[in-house]
């Protein structure tokens, strides 16, 4: 294969890499993943019981976030936020009807 030809497909590869949105994100995980251990180990975490007749749910997205900010509360909020509060989803047993 001519050399030309393999800096074509090189190029090529490397400019579709560089066009994905995930190519960024891959990129960054070095220096983020330590910044958000650091945030993750500052926090107060609270082990959770679910009161009798109920069980909290699992899923592949099992909880939210929201952060409080003076009376409001935000959807969404990242670990980082200081007053960021994760929202675990709990239903009544048995599932015979939906869960509230």
């Amino acid at each position: 294969m001519p050399a030309e030809e393999i800096a074509r497909l090189v190029e090529s590869r490397r400019v579709g890499m560089e066009s994905s949105p995930s190519y960024y994100h891959l990129a960054a995980i070095k220096e983020t993943t330590a910044a958000l251990a650091e945030t993750l180990m500052r926090k107060m975490w609270h082990t959770l019981e679910a009161p009798p007749g109920f069980t909290f749910l699992l899923g592949d997205c099992p909880v939210t976030t929201v952060e409080f900010v003076g009376n409001q509360v935000f959807p969404g909020a990242g670990f980082n936020k200081e007053n960021a509060a994760v929202i675990v989803p709990i239903c009544e047993r048995p599932f015979s009807r939906p869960c509230r």
